[in-house]
């Protein structure tokens, strides 16, 4: 519910697409005719009844048989209403009684959602009143840093992590490089993007009880500490519903949304390769400096992510999926390419909000969980002036290289990585440290519900 809360006609669309065949296309025809037929007859033949009925009795004062069959479909409606009444009158009761059964929870826990995102807006109003001071940078850490967020993208998919498909030739030569860390399991803490990213960019996670609008963003830290801001996204700014992704966003000292199809429409204007020529006129200012880039990423219909040159593998959904992931490699590399240009440049992050399961045909719906839909890559890449001034961290990332991480833990990572003090990080989260020792059996997804132990089973 909250999937279609905070999506547009675009979106659905683009998922139907997707997912309907010709023949469940044909059938969803053929039955919306039959109950559309149906309706018309009964309403027909209720209509013809009640003309007999009113005819056999005019001038008489005689009940005909008809009038009797006119009680009798009263007494129905009589009785289905009583029905439907004692109906509401049990559900109430269990909203108010037992709020963990199987019909009321789904509605409970969409109301809560949408009263989680609402809180989190209105805290971030007064946010900096409310917190004062977040964080404090610690000498050193000047320079840029660059964090790009993939969309739907399945690391199984991707040739770097052993996929038998070359999708990621440019990520496979670039795991050679000493500078490079490739995490082996990163797990998304949610299959969509709104849930997984509003824990992934705040420092809510599934391991703290903080209420979410009492969680500072990525954005808010960095800018207490000293670094300018920039997001830039092919995204849309606005769904159906404002969300907290954009509120985050639209806390940077800048912001750029290429794709003008906000609110109604999340099909791109442009490939995600538009982002780099974005960069290019990009004049960043500040010794510090923190670019958060927001790809469109592999996201459904698959063939409308890629241009003509990358429609490598063919055409079944699988071959799509693997062209856009082919395309992908490419715009990151040119991100880097234009990054490692910069004088002051530190670390790019890459990390995706959530995986697909694209080998079912099932998107990432969540309520069609498997551990494919959280399998998504993490991986970062250090110039040489970060790694020989601290070459602490860079040290403990690659010793924690093969450790499970999930992304509602980028947070505290991150804030390590930028060199970032604040209250509300937590060292456990944190994947850079020596003593990072999280277990599958500790880590969990779909914000708590399942234990990530039952990958192993």
């Amino acid at each position: 519910m909250l999937a279609i809360a905070q999506t547009n006609n675009n979106e659905a669309l683009e998922y139907l697409k997707d997912n309907m065949t010709v023949g469940s296309s044909l059938l969803f025809v053929v039955a919306s005719l039959f109950i559309l037929c149906l309706m018309i007859f009964l309403t027909k033949s209720f209509s013809q009844q009640q003309t007999d009925h009113e005819a056999s009795n005019k001038g008489t004062g005689q009940i005909s048989p008809t009038c009797t069959d006119a009680k009798k479909r009263r007494i129905r409606i009589f009785g289905t209403a009583f029905i439907l009444l004692l109906a509401l009158v049990i559900s109430s009761v269990l909203v108010i009684k037992a709020s963990k059964n199987i019909i009321t929870k789904p509605l409970i826990g969409f109301a809560q959602g949408l009263k989680l995102y609402k809180d989190f807006k209105d805290a971030a109003l007064d946010r900096a009143h409310k917190f004062g001071s977040l964080a404090v940078e610690k000498d050193g850490f000047n320079g840029l840093y660059i964090l790009v967020i993939g969309e739907s993208q399945n690391r199984n998919h991707m040739s770097a992590y052993g996929y038998r498909r070359e999708t990621t030739p440019w990520l496979s030569k670039m795991r050679n490089d000493p500078d490079t860390i490739v995490f082996s399991k990163a797990y998304s803490n949610h299959t969509h993007t709104v849930q997984a990213l509003t824990y992934a960019l705040t420092s809510k996670s599934q391991y703290n009880n903080f209420p979410l609008q009492d969680c500072p963003s990525l954005i808010e830290v960095a800018k207490s500490a000293g670094f300018k801001t920039y997001w830039m996204s092919n995204q849309v700014k606005l769904s159906a519903w404002d969300t907290p992704i954009t509120l985050i966003a639209s806390m940077a000292d800048r912001q750029e949304f290429i794709n003008s199809n906000a609110g109604e429409d999340t099909s791109t204007v442009f490939y995600d390769g538009e982002l780099v020529n974005r960069l290019k006129n990009l004049h960043e200012d500040g010794s510090r400096v923190l670019l958060v880039l927001h790809l469109m990423g592999n996201h459904g219909v698959y063939e409308e992510r890629y241009p003509r040159g990358f429609d490598k593998f063919g055409r079944t959904r699988v071959d799509r999926y693997d062209n856009s992931m082919l395309y992908n490699d490419a715009v990151v590399k040119d991100i880097y390419e234009w990054a490692k240009k910069q004088p002051n440049f530190m670390s790019l992050i890459y990390v995706a909000d959530h995986s697909e399961g694209v080998d079912r045909g099932v998107g990432h719906d969540s309520n069609q969980f498997d551990w494919d839909l959280t399998e998504i890559p993490f991986w970062m890449i250090f110039s040489d002036k970060y790694a020989k001034e601290h070459p602490f961290i860079v040290r403990n990332l690659k010793k924690n290289a093969d450790r499970p991480f999930t992304n509602d833990m980028l947070f505290d990572t991150m804030s390590s990585v930028l060199g970032i003090e604040s209250n509300f990080k937590d060292d456990k989260n944190d994947i850079s440290t020596e003593s990072y020792s999280r277990t599958l059996k500790e880590l969990k997804t779909l914000h708590g519900e399942k234990s990530l132990e039952g990958i192993e089973k």
